[in-house]
């Protein structure tokens, strides 16, 4: 298993492998995190995405 980390980028929360830089992301969509077509490369080179925090991720309660 990997080093997964939460990313915001607008309304958009992206669950990613910080240390595998050509796994594919999730996209939270309808309360559960579902595969999308971007990269853990491509969303860490957007300066829009920003990681949401520990705190920020237990008050969002967030699915596994």
């Amino acid at each position: 298993m990997g080093e997964r980390r939460i990313f915001r980028a607008n309304d958009y929360l992206l669950w990613l492998m910080v240390d595998r830089p050509t796994e594919r992301v999730e996209v939270l969509r309808n309360g559960r995190w579902e595969p999308f077509v971007l990269t853990t490369e491509d969303v860490l080179s957007f300066t829009n995405f920003k990681e949401v925090g520990e705190r920020e991720a237990q008050e969002l309660d967030l699915p596994d």
